[in-house]
């Protein structure tokens, strides 16, 4: 697992000092950057939503099929 992060953390750092904009921005500039890009709060569409909802319900379908027979 540390390898894994060793690897993407070298990966992130190689990439941001390839970027133009990056080399004049602050560290505190760049780690505000990075936390709003990999937050959790993506917003999902509508469609999203209800492709999330019928992937609910054909599981629940799925399972309650095996469960009778």
């Amino acid at each position: 697992m540390v390898d894994v992060v060793d690897g993407i953390t070298s990966f992130m750092a190689a990439y941001l000092l390839s970027l133009k904009g990056t080399k004049d921005m602050s560290p505190d500039q760049l780690q505000k950057a990075l936390r709003k890009t990999f937050s959790a709060e993506k917003k999902k569409s509508k469609i999203q939503k209800a492709w999330d909802g019928t992937k609910v319900i054909y599981k629940v379908a799925s399972l309650g099929a095996t469960a009778v027979g």
